[in-house]
């Protein structure tokens, strides 16, 4: 009975206020942060969200909406864009105002603020914490802090990131790397605890129907559970084609590949346009070769990229730096092989699947690595589904960031 009553006492009514929010259909940004919400109000707290978001057509301060979802509600202020920075933050501000004041006639005054990704709503958080006393937690997702772009920024803008970091009650960070950086840029005085992601592991999972069909003889984890069989080789890349992710070599090593898979397609997914996409690249005559093979999927759902997880050959990833990567995490889930640059942040999957690393920028050493997969149709380590469930699921993740909050 104790233990029961301890359990409630550490439930609290917390407010999440993400920098990035995903708005409208054609919008899929911060996704990751309501799935930690979602995560942390599965854990028991009353979980809330406030964010602002610019638009060209927004009509000023009028623009609030309440959007409901299955963990919670949002206040979310529309807010107009344009050219001057100074205008756009009082814009912003403004419209979190409003937000706020919406909230907490709906809902009260929170205990506690999660800040996700500091840049910007970490501002708006310290003015709470000012006005109210309301301790606020970052988790940081940005990959800025990895790359060479935070060297560049201004003093000014160096100087608000640490005045949010420095005010929170606890920073975390998705992954060591990124905790490591924001230390060694001394944004924070000491390394970040890892607050990871979410993974869907309801969703991204081996195919147990498959192994079912087989009267169970075989592991219903293991790679040949995907549905492989006859057909020709495909290849899957899941990102936003930013120039951190760099396509172009994605793209040379599938030429590779196709020298020795003629029928070979790769499939290509994220938040991007797919007509834009397609029409910038068929502007490179040398790519005309290629894009008959390619298929520019972009923004897909769950359902979708859990078959083609099942069924690839591998995903590849050539990116320049991760932070957390969701789709390398749920590609193994899945029982998919990955093929990547070397990046640290994979080593938090540990041997949870099929893996190979290569430094090496030559298009052809990939595509041997891709050969041999497409040949030998390897087996996942059974535990990696299990794993991933374990350490990145919902319910593991909202227990991570409820004690993370929670603890004295």
């Amino acid at each position: 009975m104790n233990g029961q009553n301890e359990v409630k006492k550490n439930k609290s009514h917390i407010l999440g206020l993400p920098s990035w929010y995903p708005w409208g259909e054609g919008d899929h940004n911060g996704l990751f942060c309501l799935a930690q919400l979602e995560a942390l109000a599965a854990s028991g707290h009353q979980v809330g969200l406030l964010a602002a978001v610019s638009h060209p057509n927004a009509a000023g301060s009028r623009g609030l909406e309440v959007q409901q979802y299955n963990w919670g509600f949002a206040c979310v202020a529309l807010y107009r864009s344009g050219p001057s920075p100074l205008l756009q933050a009082f814009r912003y501000a403004w419209a979190m105002h409003k937000a706020w004041k919406h909230y907490v006639v709906l809902a009260g005054y929170p205990q506690n603020i999660l800040v996700l990704v500091a840049w910007k709503a970490g501002l708006f958080a310290r003015w709470l914490q000012f006005r109210y006393g309301i301790s606020y937690y970052v988790i940081e997702h940005w990959g800025l802090y990895i790359s060479d772009e935070y060297r560049n920024k201004s003093i000014y803008l160096k100087f608000l990131f640490k005045f949010i970091f420095t005010g929170a009650y606890r920073v975390g960070a998705v992954s060591e790397t990124l905790g490591r950086a924001l230390y060694d840029h001394k944004i924070t005085p000491r390394i970040p605890q890892i607050v990871p992601n979410v993974v869907d592991t309801d969703v991204y999972r081996p195919d147990q129907n498959a192994a079912q069909n087989r009267g169970g003889s075989e592991s219903i984890l293991g790679h040949a559970d995907r549905v492989l069989k006859d057909q020709p080789p495909l290849l899957m890349h899941v990102s936003n084609l930013a120039d951190v992710k760099n396509f172009d070599f994605v793209l040379d090593v599938f030429a590779a590949f196709r020298k020795r898979y003629p029928e070979a397609r790769l499939w290509v997914a994220g938040a991007f346009s797919p007509s834009e996409t397609t029409s910038k690249y068929l502007a490179d005559k040398s790519n005309h070769d290629i894009m008959s093979h390619v298929e520019w999927f972009g923004f897909a759902d769950q359902q979708t990229l859990l078959r083609h997880y099942r069924r690839a050959t591998a995903l590849i990833l050539a990116s320049r730096h991760e932070t957390f990567s969701i789709v390398a995490a749920e590609a193994f889930a899945c029982g998919c092989p990955v093929l990547s640059t070397p990046l640290s942040a994979l080593d938090a999957f540990g041997n949870w699947g099929t893996r190979c690393s290569l430094p090496s920028q030559d298009p052809e050493a990939w595509a041997d690595v891709l050969e041999g997969w497409t040949k030998s149709k390897p087996f996942v380590p059974p535990h990696a589904w299990e794993a991933m469930h374990q350490a990145y699921g919902k319910k593991a993740v909202g227990e991570s960031i409820s004690k993370w909050i929670t603890e004295n």
